[in-house]
């Protein structure tokens, strides 16, 4: 905007200027007062031109603030699982489960892992005190689990209080603090 401001600003300088002396004469002018109302004429398209350059900025600044603020509320809270462990449902051994989130802002939201044996366990386990996986900047996070047939992450607000089990149909939906679930079977090796 700067540039456009600052050349339209040269250009009108250097019309009212240089080439209102060349446009008098090359349209034979030999009357003063017709003169000078061309001269009034060029100032004022001058000023209407500097009018005009002062609101588009104003209004691109209004456009831009509106289309961020509306992309903002239009993108939906999402959580994926891009890697989980490959082993049996049980507390003997662990592995690591990564993911990403999307449609959030880190310091805002945290997500809970549960891995599903007989029923969902949260993870690693409320014993370890860790059932809230913090978000990292880049937008991922990574935990570790206990094995199970499948997996689960839940993308929560801090206020979200993480039960120890649930049931198999049991598992929270999208609502309230949950913003989004999702769900991953490890592939068989």
């Amino acid at each position: 905007m700067a540039l456009l401001i600052d050349f339209s600003l040269t250009f009108a300088d250097f019309l009212s200027e240089y080439d209102f002396d060349k446009y008098v004469k090359s349209k034979r002018v030999l009357d003063k007062t017709e003169a000078r109302t061309i001269k009034t004429q060029i100032t004022n398209t001058k000023i209407t031109t500097m009018k005009n350059i002062t609101i588009v900025p104003f209004l691109c600044a209004v456009l831009m603030a509106s289309a961020s603020a509306f992309a903002a509320e239009d993108v939906k809270p999402t959580v994926t699982i891009d890697k989980a462990p490959n082993l049996p449902p049980g507390p003997n051994g662990t592995d690591e489960i990564t993911g990403k989130v999307s449609g959030v802002k880190p310091t805002e939201c945290k997500v809970v892992v549960y891995a599903y044996g007989d029923k969902w366990y949260v993870q690693p386990t409320k014993e370890n005190d860790e059932e809230m996986t913090e978000i990292k900047k880049d937008l991922t996070w990574s935990n570790t689990t206990h094995g199970g047939i499948e997996y689960a992450a839940l993308l929560v607000k801090p206020t979200f209080a993480p039960a120890d089990t649930y049931k198999s149909h049991e598992l929270p939906k999208e609502g309230g603090d949950v913003l989004a679930v999702t769900k991953l079977t490890p592939k068989k090796n």
